[in-house]
């Protein structure tokens, strides 16, 4: 995957000034020419970045190519500051493998130390620590929902569970980080590293100036919705005990079909600018992105977070329960800081104001949230259809949203891809900080991306 990354084009020079030059519009040309999955290109924005590169980029996005990747430089490189970077290094910035975070020549920053489902914690608290899937104790010795009386009680029995697996995953990665310095050093890359060269250190071992430590996660949506769900029918309208509803989960929803397509169809979701639940949500990935500010690398650095959904979709939905969302068993979890597929149903400006809740200036590993737009949206006039997508994404980044990721495809060119898949082998989508051609993806990733709401306007 390093193989596949790019270099930045950068929105503006170390001392702060717009960057954007010949080789900017270069690699967007080349881009929309070949159409390409790799490398990576991505394109950073400030705002003193001119108004005719978002255009470019959205001309280029709009060819449904899924490149460039969007970041938002007054979010990312306020957030490295906050590791305490220096301004200048933090605006030297660069994606490494998807959309993980490196300094350029001065750090390793681990790229993916790690994953925490937060689904997956609440589905612990719900049980005081065992598995519903396994029968054992997974997470911590929590409160059994029995004596779970109030909203606010079953949050702390939550955020304990994510504190618990930060504790657990930190010790883990650090042993991991330990086994590899001591059994496979990365000499040749340490020699392009000036650190590593001054100290005599390897780069697995902390010879950088930067040893910082990254987490990834998942679930978002799925906890955001699923709390509030449980807020509503158990706290609120006291339909239900909390062990009942538990119970209502473990048997997947099996006897409830009514309830399950209340809570489906009409309960608020997170991604419709509902700020009681993207309140749930952000509160659950500020508890996880706090907590690992708490641990140290074995490196040297400090643990932190972000996003970058991949191919683990499935592999994470496989290993949950019922979900308080309206999820069935083993289904697959929410993409990236994104709603649950489907579930955003007022439009892409009422998504976007629900991802701009999330904590952003946390995340320092990248923050992805992926759209999909209708090619219909750039049909007509096409001047326009770029101008409106461009202007929703400046004011995405205005908001503080720190990343963007775009398709522009429809469904039924999809659904043609995997009826006959030798028409269409130069079908290109994005993924989760990477782009593929479509029908090489595990079908379970194919019905990911379909499930997408395409945004039309």
């Amino acid at each position: 995957r390093d193989l596949h990354s790019f270099p930045t084009r950068r929105s503006s020079d170390l001392e702060g000034r717009d960057a954007t030059n010949e080789l900017t519009w270069l690699c967007l040309d080349l881009q929309e020419k070949y159409q390409r999955e790799a490398p990576n290109l991505t394109v950073r924005f400030f705002s003193g970045s001119p108004p005719r590169l978002m255009q470019r980029c959205v001309e280029v996005i709009a060819t449904g190519c899924g490149l460039p990747a969007l970041y938002n430089d007054e979010v990312m490189v306020p957030a490295l500051c906050d590791l305490g970077i220096p301004l200048e290094d933090a605006r030297n910035y660069a994606m490494n493998g998807c959309n993980q975070v490196d300094i350029q020549g001065l750090s390793h920053m681990g790229l993916e130390d790690g994953e925490l489902n937060l689904a997956k914690c609440l589905e612990l608290a719900l049980h005081g620590g065992l598995s519903p899937i396994t029968g054992r104790q997974a997470g911590a010795k929590t409160l059994p929902a029995e004596e779970i009386h109030d909203f606010d009680t079953l949050k702390a029995q939550v955020w304990a569970q994510i504190r618990h697996a930060t504790a657990l995953l930190t010790r883990k990665a650090n042993v991991f980080q330990q086994a590899i310095a001591e059994s496979a050093p990365h000499l040749f890359r340490s020699l392009f590293l000036g650190q590593c060269v001054e100290r005599g250190l390897d780069m697995k071992r902390g010879g950088c100036l930067y040893n910082h430590g990254q987490f990834l996660t998942e679930g978002i949506a799925n906890t955001g919705d699923s709390l509030y769900t449980i807020k509503r029918l158990v706290f609120e309208e006291g339909r239900y005990s909390l062990p009942e509803l538990v119970a209502l989960l473990d048997a997947d929803w099996e006897g409830h079909a009514e309830l399950l397509a209340e809570v489906t169809e009409r309960f608020p979701k997170y991604g419709n600018d509902v700020q009681e639940v993207d309140a749930l949500a952000a509160e659950a990935v500020e508890c996880f992105f706090r907590a690992l500010n708490t641990h140290q690398t074995w490196r040297g650095g400090t643990y932190s977070g972000g996003l970058s959904v991949f191919v683990r979709a499935p592999e994470y939905g496989r290993d949950l329960a019922a979900g308080a969302d309206g999820r069935r068993k083993g289904q697959l979890v929410a993409d990236s800081c994104g709603p649950s597929a489907g579930r955003d149903r007022t439009g892409p400006t009422a998504m976007l104001l629900s991802a701009a809740r999330l904590p952003h200036r946390l995340a320092t590993s990248g923050f992805c949230l992926n759209m999909k737009f209708s090619p219909t949206v750039f049909s007509g006039d096409r001047d326009a259809g770029v101008a409106k997508v461009g202007e929703l994404f400046g004011t995405y980044f205005r908001l503080g949203g720190q990343q963007l990721m775009v398709n522009v495809v429809d469904v039924a060119t999809l659904r043609a891809a995997q009826a006959d898949p030798d028409s269409y082998r130069n079908l290109v989508v994005r993924v989760g900080g990477f782009c593929a051609r479509f029908v090489t993806l595990d079908p379970a990733l194919q019905e990911d991306i379909i499930a997408r709401t395409t945004h039309t306007t």
